[in-house]
């Protein structure tokens, strides 16, 4: 995961232009990661990657989800992404992972809020065609990551200590 927070640092990009797979689990650390530490714009390029390439991945796995369940927080745009995902492009009567066998290792709130979706998707009659399209509706924003002053001041302070931390970490590229 640092290696792609490294070379977003220097390039604003999260995958090199001869890289072309990144697994579920680094994307989703790297979101959690920026999600922790307020950095917008690497969330955004997380969630741009996960968009991009949602096409090509199979279902993501139950740990998975615990796992950014367990990491972020309720109002998270990668849990909506998951579940608009989930509601979206998963065969639920087909994929075994949803079945019975598997209901109680799912967190809980995930699938509350793929209740929802499914809901809205068949009461509003929508269907994302392309998560390309509506990007946009994952993304956050500096003032989404706002809160008061003092609060901003001591993020900064959080920020600047550690890439500070990491700078012995860092190589140039």
């Amino acid at each position: 995961m640092f290696k792609h927070f490294q070379y977003w640092i220097y390039s604003e990009t999260i995958l090199a232009s001869d890289e072309y797979d990144i697994e579920w689990r680094t994307l989703t650390n790297l979101y959690i990661f920026s999600e922790a530490r307020r950095i917008p714009n690497l969330q955004n390029a997380a969630m741009d990657v996960l968009i991009d390439t949602e096409m090509s991945r199979s279902c993501i796995s139950i740990a998975e989800l615990s796992h950014v369940y367990d990491n972020t927080a309720e109002s998270s745009t990668l849990r909506k992404f998951l579940v608009d995902w989930a509601a979206q492009r998963v065969d639920l009567a087909k994929e075994s992972r949803f079945g019975a066998a598997n209901k109680d290792y799912f967190p809980k709130h995930f699938l509350f809020d793929l209740t929802i979706a499914l809901y809205l998707r068949v009461e509003n009659g929508t269907r994302i065609a392309d998560f390309k399209a509506v990007r946009s509706n994952y993304h956050v924003s500096y003032s989404d990551t706002r809160t008061e002053s003092h609060e901003d001041s001591e993020h900064k302070k959080e920020v600047s200590r550690l890439l500070m931390g990491l700078s012995p970490l860092i190589l140039p590229l």
